[in-house]
């Protein structure tokens, strides 16, 4: 029986169609797997971006129209200081990104003659003052990763603080001037901010205008948590 030439046509204008339709679905379900691989997750979600910034004598994490305000209090000697950030870095950066929480993170002297304190203290100075936000706030949590067993009893060598603070990525030759001068200044105005505002151990932490109160480091990273999820 012979083939009617208009029904042909219509079967391969119809096969034609069908291999563009499953293109395009194949296309599609590429581009969704690498959006989400992109994403750095399981779902799909928006790119976001840390905006770090420096404070007078802090660095300032995450943006300003963010519904939580953290103000963390930390000394670099201080166990529980180093304690609280290993609980908590991971999520307030995450959502500092996300723009649930700002973080402004003040480093003070909890106890005024300990060595160790002030010499990591007056390098973070140099950094903040004659690096970039970023570079100081990678020394801030370095000096925290690397603190050592009994700080209190410590001294940091000059090559030892060097050595982090160009691992911060700070090697700018004004960096390099500046840890070799004690920062008086610098010191003496965190302390008197550290009174001033009621500060007497660490670490303090102050969420939206109010003094957290804890039992422990667990406690206090749980507080925290608990509000950022619950202005989310």
């Amino acid at each position: 029986m012979p083939v009617d030439p208009l029904e042909k046509e219509r079967e391969e204008r119809n096969r034609r169609i069908a291999i563009i339709g499953g293109m395009i679905i194949v296309i599609s379900v590429l581009f969704a797997a690498v959006a989400i691989y992109t994403s750095g997750g399981g779902t799909s979600v928006a790119r976001t971006t840390l905006t770090v910034a420096a404070g007078t004598s802090s660095v300032v994490v995450g943006r300003g129209a963010a519904p939580v305000k953290v103000t963390i209090y930390e000394d670099f000697g201080s166990a529980d200081s180093a304690a609280l950030e290993a609980a908590t870095r991971d999520y307030l950066r995450e959502n500092a990104a996300g723009g649930k929480v700002q973080i402004t993170y003040q480093p003070i002297v909890e106890t005024v003659g300990m060595t160790y304190p002030q010499q990591t203290l007056n390098a973070w100075s140099a950094v903040l003052d004659h690096g970039t936000p970023s570079q100081a706030l990678k020394l801030y949590d370095l000096f925290f990763e690397d603190q050592p067993a009994a700080p209190a009893a410590e001294n940091a060598s000059d090559d030892a603080l060097a050595a982090l603070v160009a691992k911060a990525g700070a090697t700018e030759k004004p960096v390099k001037e500046a840890l070799s001068v004690l920062n008086t200044g610098f010191l003496t105005a965190v302390h008197r901010a550290a009174v001033a505002a009621g500060v007497t151990s660490t670490p303090t932490v102050i969420l939206n205008g109010r003094r957290l109160v804890a039992t422990n480091v667990d406690d206090l990273a749980t507080q925290i948590e608990s509000a950022v999820d619950a202005a989310s």
